[in-house]
């Protein structure tokens, strides 16, 4: 045992360059996998922070029948003690000119924005009357900006408004589920549904409280004056979603990095291992000889790729915490969250790390066990022919895989026209396929490879070329 593991030790120091280069590998993955959870936390921080800043909404108020009622309600809610802004909407569909279907949401600009502080990439939130504002996406689709004419079709009437402003495009996460929901004056929805101005509907009273101010006593003081026929529910914190969704992306971007650093290290510790074994397979031949058994030579290897790993983790989260260091500051966060490190980032961290070296090394760990120790006297070929119709089978099923994703992604892409948030799962999605397709498929691409350029290896280089060509 303990010989074992003192060969594991020389084997890696007899190639300090190739171990150092793997190490290297292992410790970038980890690196962006700790950093990844060290900037996502700050991140979260930061946005419940800001998210505790200025109005929230509190309470919401909407018909139990699910239908409009009427605004003068909305006099009586103001007048209640601890009320200090009441925002009233209207939710109607509409048919729009060039854009097709659009939900339009009625609501009065200065309490609408008292609430939700909406952020516009340009323009203005409902300066006039006749005006629109549309979320980023559904601008972009349709080529509109600021100043642009709309014709707006209803049951009742049609109206031209005009572009006021166009929300910023991560505002658009807020309406996950309707991204098409464009902002016009709830009197300007009014005239649309009723030419007339009979009627003043609204289907929805949000409600931000005084600081201080009883949630749940406010809530019954409203159920009394009110009655029956209206709910009044707890509202969740504004932003709430976005601030999950845009968290949920800082984290998983740096996660994908981490993930696809580490899935090159495992090549390039495939490689290493792959190369040592090859290299020393008449060392192995010998040692199966004396008496060693494949369980451990198995061992010994995975020895090898252990202490590696153990190496490349101990780097890698000292240089996450690093890199973290440095986005933080980059980024100006460390005035507004804390450096604080997560535990579970960094068992993330070193388990993924120590996972795939070990599944990386459990390929030549297997070939090395099998080694027979005839090898010990003579080169066997069948170690170099080992492993290769398993090759050229899962390299017709990569190369399968990869295209028939390729076709389906660029296939739901063209027909089903998707949010660009569905848009983004489905991609990330197809990378993780393409990536297990790339695992099946580059092995078996090796040997054409080297069979295309051994003419011109050896017109280069001679001799030379020919053993280059060889060694691939």
């Amino acid at each position: 045992m303990h010989n074992s593991y003192f060969l594991s030790w020389r084997n890696l120091n007899a190639q300090p360059l190739r171990t150092l280069l793997t190490g290297l590998a292992i410790a970038l993955g980890v690196a962006m996998v700790l950093a990844a959870a060290i900037v996502g936390q700050a991140a979260s921080a930061s946005a419940s922070q800001l998210d505790t800043q200025g109005p929230r909404i509190d309470l919401e108020i909407f018909s139990r029948q699910n239908a409009p009622f009427d605004a003068a309600i909305l006099n009586t809610v103001r007048a209640l003690p601890g009320v200090q802004h009441a925002s009233a909407s209207l939710r109607v569909e509409a048919n729009v000119a060039t854009i097709g279907r659009l939900t339009l949401l009625g609501v009065d600009p200065q309490s609408y924005q008292a609430l939700h502080q909406p952020q516009l990439a340009n323009g203005a939130f409902l300066g006039q009357p006749d005006s629109i504002v549309l979320p980023m996406s559904v601008a972009l689709d349709n080529a509109l900006n600021v100043g642009d004419v709309l014709i707006v079709a209803t049951h009742a009437q049609t109206k031209t408004l005009y572009i006021a402003g166009r929300l910023q495009l991560e505002q658009d996460i807020q309406s996950l589920a309707d991204q098409t929901l464009a902002f016009v004056p709830l009197e300007t929805l009014w005239v649309l549904q009723d030419p007339k101005g009979l009627q003043q509907p609204i289907d929805r009273i949000e409600i931000a409280l005084q600081p201080g101010a009883d949630i749940d006593q406010t809530r019954q003081a409203l159920a009394q004056v009110l009655g029956d026929q209206f709910a009044i529910v707890r509202a969740a914190p504004q932003g709430g979603l976005a601030i999950a969704g845009n968290t949920l992306l800082v984290q998983a971007g740096l996660v994908i990095v981490g993930l696809v650093i580490l899935f090159a290290a495992s090549f390039v510790i495939l490689n290493a291992f792959g190369m040592s074994i090859t290299a020393r397979a008449q060392e192995i031949g010998a040692l199966r000889a004396i008496g060693m058994t494949r369980r451990q030579v198995l061992r010994m290897v995975l020895a090898e790729a252990a202490l590696l790993g153990i190496a490349g983790v101990a780097a890698g989260l000292l240089l996450g915490l690093s890199l973290a260091w440095v986005v933080m500051r980059a980024m100006g966060a460390l005035k507004d969250a804390p450096f604080a490190v997560p535990l579970w980032g960094v068992a993330l961290g070193a388990a993924m790390g120590l996972a795939v070296t070990l599944f990386a090394a459990l390929q030549p760990a297997w070939r090395a066990s099998h080694i027979s120790p005839i090898v010990a006297v003579r080169q066997a070929q069948e170690t170099r022919l080992l492993g290769k119709t398993w090759f050229l089978l899962n390299g017709r099923i990569g190369a399968i895989l990869a295209g028939l994703v390729i076709v389906g992604i660029t296939a739901f892409g063209l027909l089903a026209r998707p949010s660009i948030f569905v848009a983004q799962g489905v991609m990330v999605l197809g990378q993780a396929v393409l990536m297990g397709a790339a695992v099946l498929g580059l092995p078996a691409m090796i040997a054409p490879v080297a069979g295309w350029c051994r003419p011109l290896l050896a017109r280069w280089l001679g001799a030379a070329g020919r053993l280059a060509a060889d060694n691939l």
